[in-house]
């Protein structure tokens, strides 16, 4: 597969995807604004990254987004 065909078939793997716009719980915000457990897989980026409120960040090649979206 060439590499303009293999962006096609990124671009309509997302573009078919469906997403629930619906808002984050609470629960879950916090879980990852407060990093309680940063030894955890999950929380430790967000531990390194530390208060990013007022910061502009770029999030390349994330997929979907899914770790911006519980930025503050």
């Amino acid at each position: 597969m060439d590499h303009a065909s293999r962006w096609e078939q990124e671009r309509q793997f997302f573009d078919d995807e469906e997403y629930d716009n619906s808002a984050l719980p609470p629960s879950v915000v916090r879980r990852y604004a407060e990093c309680r457990k940063p030894w955890l897989a999950p929380e430790f980026p967000f531990f390194v990254l530390g208060d990013v409120r007022g910061k502009r960040i770029l999030e390349v090649g994330c997929g979907d987004g899914g770790n911006a979206i519980l930025l503050p």
